[in-house]
Order: structure tokens, then sequence, then C-alpha cells
């Protein structure tokens, strides 16, 4: 007789007010102001992207519905906003807008997401799926798959809105930071690791040759920065280096000595290698680069 742990656990954040996020104080047209904006905008890109590989890339629903798994356990805990903070008027448009609809699409997902995995939880749990075979589960699990790849959508979205905001920002200050040593040289040096995120975007067609003569160039530019004291407490090159440069290095190897690595690294999923890597460079390095030169 086959044993099957039926175990899904709903982690959910959206009953009583206790899943949703605090709604944000009403911003103010200033720099706090976009610093809350854009920070509840990483919160919801993060959570769209958690919710992307759980519900879409990692469901194991339909490998235990067909016998293939005798388990079933997922753990799923959605965040939202119960208000989200609006657009403050500092940041221009189109971005502002853009941003606006897609913190609103982010939210909207997480939102629905949430009562459908706890239905889903106590269809299984109470196996429910004996009287009506697996009809109501296999509906259910569609809505969510769909919901997941919907959020990795948005989450490469919102990512590219920002990156666009966080490039021209960065002009901006570095064109006006003369009592600011160093400002122009960060711009320059985030271009370079842009540069390499926009080859991680080709994927699976990467150029190879290409992408390691670029990851040499950018590891030895930071390995001479953090070499210099006065960028010794830069959190911009300390993960510029750890997060993406070493990360690189060993993407490249592992390729070279596995070519079908390739293949997975490179696919446009959740938590790829290159979809992490150009997510470290475009939005990590983005904001540790605006923090840096604003101050």
């Amino acid at each position: 007789m086959r044993l099957f742990h039926n175990t899904l656990i709903a982690s959910l954040a959206f009953a009583a007010g206790l899943a949703a996020v605090p709604a944000l104080a009403q911003p103010k047209p200033d720099e706090r102001a976009v610093s809350q904006f854009w920070d509840a905008y990483r919160t919801l890109r993060s959570e769209c992207g958690s919710a992307a590989w759980t519900l879409w890339q990692s469901n194991s629903y339909e490998r235990w519905r067909t016998g293939k798994s005798p388990m079933l356990t997922m753990h799923y805990s959605s965040r939202f906003y119960q208000t989200l903070p609006p657009g403050p008027q500092a940041i221009p448009e189109p971005t502002r807008g853009q941003a606006v609809e897609a913190m609103k699409k982010a939210n909207d997902l997480l939102k629905a997401t949430g009562p459908d995995f706890s239905t889903l939880a106590d269809y299984i749990n109470a196996k429910d799926f004996k009287d009506d075979k697996y009809k109501k589960g296999d509906e259910i699990n569609k809505r969510l798959v769909a919901a997941g790849q919907a959020c990795f959508d948005v989450n490469q979205e919102m990512e590219n809105i920002y990156t666009v905001y966080a490039e021209k920002r960065a002009g901006e200050l570095a064109g006006t930071a003369a009592d600011k040593p160093g400002a122009q040289q960060r711009v320059s040096d985030w271009q370079m690791a842009r540069d390499l995120a926009t080859e991680l975007a080709k994927g699976t067609k990467v150029d190879l040759a290409a992408l390691e003569a670029k990851t040499k160039a950018l590891s030895e530019m930071v390995e001479k920065r953090i070499a210099d004291p006065a960028l010794a407490s830069s959190r911009f090159y300390r993960d510029l280096n750890k997060d993406v440069a070493v990360e690189l290095r060993k993407t490249v190897r592992e390729i070279k000595e596995r070519p079908k690595l390739l293949q997975e690294y490179g696919e446009q999923r959740p938590r790829s290698r290159f979809v992490n890597l150009r997510s470290e460079i475009n939005v990590g390095g983005g904001r540790n680069l605006l923090d840096e030169i604003s101050k």
C-alpha cells in the first residue's frame, strides 16, 4: 500500500490584517519620500520574485498529482500593501507612472494568490480530491501557476523601470557632485557592470568569449577599487565584487567545464543564474550607487 503525505502548508499573510505590510506614511516631495517609495517598490518586486518561484517554477502539485512524487510540501507566504504609497512628484514622468502601475500589478497579484493558496491547502489536507477526482485542485493550481508566471513578468518589468530611473538619476547626481570625489567614477564603473547585464540578457545565446572577457575586466576593476583605502567601506564596490564579479567568474568557469550548464543558467525563469546576476547588477548595484553618490 502506497503512503501519500498530503502536506500543503499555507503560510499566508493576508488574513486579519496580519499579511499586509503596513501602509507607509503620506510621502512628501522630498528625498525621504522618494526613498520610501523605492523601498516599497523593491519589496513588492522581491515578493513577486518569490511568488514566481513557489507558484510556478518549483510548484510540485503536478508531480504529486500524477504520482511522480509521494509527497507534496509547498511553503508560501505573500506580503502586500493594504494601501500603496503614491508616486512622489520628485520622481519624473514617465518613470513615476510606470512604477506606480507596476506596483499595483504586483500588489494585486500577491493579494489574489493568498486566498487561492489557502483554499488549495484546505482542499488537499481534507483529502477532498477523493470526492471530485482532483478537479477543483487542478483548477486552483492552474490559476496559481499562471499567477506565478505573471509575477515573474512583473518582476522583470519592475527591474527594467528601476534600472532606467537609476541610470538617469545617477547621471544627474554625478553631474552636480563636484564635492563628492568618485561619483563620476562610480557611475562609469556601474555602466561597465551594466554592459555585462546586457550580455547576460542574451540568455542561452550569450557569447561566452565576450562574457568571459567582460567578466575579467570587471573583476580587475573591482579588485583595484576595493584595494583603495578610500573605498574600503564602499558597499557599492563590495557588493559588486562579492555578488557579481565572484559569481560571474564561477559561472563562466562552470559553463566552460560543462557546456550543458549554459541552458540551465541562461534560462529566462525565476532564480536562474543569469537572471539573478542581472538583478544584482541592475537593482542591487543601482540602489547602492544612488545611496553613495547622493549622500
